[in-house]
């Protein structure tokens, strides 16, 4: 009876250990995706504001293709529609 007890005990701990890893890589890919959705939306800005991409690639530390990516696809964004 008491093996019984132990061995769900422990299960139940290592289901528990591993629902908080999930939960906390979660929060940790969540934390990542919103600094990079950041990243582009200022790199948009900066871009409305006039900036040239050598400025946009310092400011918010993207590379030189992910800028052109961004403005490329900003550009054929139109507002309104």
């Amino acid at each position: 009876m008491r093996e019984i007890y132990e061995y769900q005990e422990k299960k139940r701990k290592d289901e528990k250990s591993l629902i908080n890893s999930f939960y906390k890589k979660g929060i940790k890919e969540g934390e990542i995706k919103g600094k990079i959705e950041g990243k582009i939306e200022t790199a948009k800005n900066f871009y409305r504001l006039g900036l040239s991409i050598e400025q946009i690639t310092e400011g918010t530390g993207l590379s030189l293709d992910e800028i052109k990516k961004i403005i490329s696809i900003s550009n054929q964004i139109k507002p309104g529609i």
